[in-house]
C-alpha cells in the first residue's frame, strides 16, 4: 500500500497514513492462505489423514485378534462340557450296566451248589441227604440275598398293614383271634432296605 508523508510543518513527521488500509481475513485468504490452519489450502499435509486411516485399521486388527481370541476360547468351553457330560453318561451307563456285579458274585457259589445238588439227584437215593443239601443251599441262597440288602416281611399273625400285605382273603374271626390280623402267609413280601418289593400275600380274619 502506499505510504503518505505529512507536508512539512505537520505534527508526526514521516508518520503512517491513518486511513491506510490493514489486510483482513478476505485479503488473506485471496492470497491463498487458510488463517485457520497456517498453511496454504493447497499445502494441507496429506500424512494427517493416511495417520488416522492407519491407527484405525490396527483398533479394527486388534478387535479381530481379540475376538477370535475370545471365540476360540468359547469354543474350548463347549467342547470341554460336551466331552464332561459324555464322560458322565458313559460312567452312569457303565454303573446300571454293573449294578448287580456283586450280587452275581455272591450268587454264583449258590448256583454251583445247585448243580451239585441236580447231579448227586440222578446218582443216589439217599433222599434225606439231597434234602439236607439243598437245604443248605436255600439258607446259602437267603444269605447271599440278606447282604444285598433283602429282607423277609413278617406277616403271619401280625396286624394287616396294607403298605407290605396284600389281603386276597377274609375269613371270620375265631375266639381269641383279632379282627384283621393276619392268619395265614400264602407268599412271602419282601423288602431291599426300605422299599417294599414284594407285599405278602395274605388271609386276614374280618373286621
Amino acid at each position: 500500500m502506499p505510504w503518505t508523508q505529512s507536508a512539512p510543518g505537520q505534527d508526526g513527521e514521516g508518520e503512517v497514513n491513518s486511513e491506510a488500509e490493514e489486510l483482513g481475513p478476505d485479503d488473506v485468504a485471496g492470497d491463498g492462505v487458510n488463517p485457520e490452519m497456517g498453511y496454504e489450502e493447497g499445502d494441507a499435509p496429506a500424512g494427517t489423514a493416511a495417520g488416522a486411516a492407519t491407527a484405525a485399521d490396527e483398533r479394527i486388527t486388534a478387535l479381530e485378534a481379540d475376538l477370535g481370541e475370545v471365540k476360540d476360547r468359547f469354543l474350548r468351553s463347549v467342547a470341554e462340557m460336551e466331552n464332561v457330560r459324555r464322560r458322565a453318561r458313559l460312567d452312569v451307563e457303565e454303573a446300571h450296566r454293573f449294578a448287580n456285579s456283586r450280587l452275581i458274585t455272591d450268587l454264583l457259589p449258590v448256583l454251583d451248589n445247585f448243580l451239585r445238588a441236580l447231579d448227586a439227584a440222578t446218582q443216589t437215593d439217599n433222599l434225606a441227604a439231597l434234602q439236607d443239601g439243598v437245604t443248605l443251599i436255600h439258607r446259602q441262597l437267603e444269605d447271599a440275598l440278606e447282604r444285598a440288602g433283602l429282607s423277609r416281611i413278617s406277616a403271619l399273625g401280625e396286624r394287616f398293614d396294607p403298605n407290605l400285605h396284600e389281603a386276597i382273603m377274609q375269613v371270620p374271626a375265631e375266639e381269641g383271634q383279632e379282627p384283621m390280623t393276619v392268619i395265614e402267609e400264602l407268599r412271602g413280601g419282601f423288602r431291599l432296605h426300605d422299599r417294599v418289593l414284594r407285599p405278602s400275600l395274605v388271609k386276614v380274619t374280618s373286621a
